[in-house]
């Protein structure tokens, strides 16, 4: 075996990692209140998957289809198109990592909201290292049932921004005045 392949799979393995954890940041940092939505949506699961079956499904088979044509437009469509919907499973397990992170609680979390992510993404790349069922089961579920949340949280999205607020603000308590200095 060649010293090449001793350490360029696992730092191959590393970046993907990575990848997949930073892109999981990037949408909550683009996206919060999707990726909450998307953690609710998690607490039914099969439902979100079976969505995401109906999407997912048709989606592959036309990009597989058409990536395989022989014009290149077709390919260039075809091969988008997979990336497309790669990309927002992916985009959508990031509630997926926002659920797990819940759950792995810090008192940091209310400050620092992304840490949540960050905790649970780190935890879900490494499910998906796990042999054989990581690499196919965990991770092709997490993709499909991403493109599922974010089908199912896409449609609640006008219901959040148009609530208006319920009851005014408590007003701000005043300020206390600094304490004097001795010298005066």
């Amino acid at each position: 075996m060649y010293l090449s392949a001793v350490i360029g799979w696992p730092l191959f393995i590393a970046a993907l990692m990575a990848v997949f954890i930073c892109s999981w940041l990037a949408t909550f940092a683009l996206w919060p209140e999707l990726v909450r939505r998307g953690a609710e949506r998690y607490s039914r699961p099969f439902h979100a998957t079976l969505m995401g079956l109906l999407i997912v499904v048709p989606g592959a088979l036309a990009g597989a289809a058409l990536a395989a044509a022989k014009q290149p437009i077709f390919k260039f469509v075809g091969v988008t198109a997979l990336g497309a919907v790669f990309l927002i499973g992916l985009a959508g397990s990031a509630g997926l990592c926002l659920r797990v992170g819940r759950g792995l609680a810090s008192p940091a979390d209310r400050e620092q909201p992304w840490r949540a992510v960050l905790r649970g993404g780190i935890v879900m790349a490494f499910v998906c290292l796990f042999p054989i069922i990581g690499w196919i089961g965990v991770l092709f579920w997490m993709l499909i049932s991403g493109c599922g949340v974010i089908a199912l949280s896409r449609g609640s999205n006008t219901r959040t921004t148009e609530q208006a607020p319920t009851e005014a603000p408590a007003p701000a308590s005043p300020a206390t005045p600094p304490p004097l200095e001795a010298g005066r």
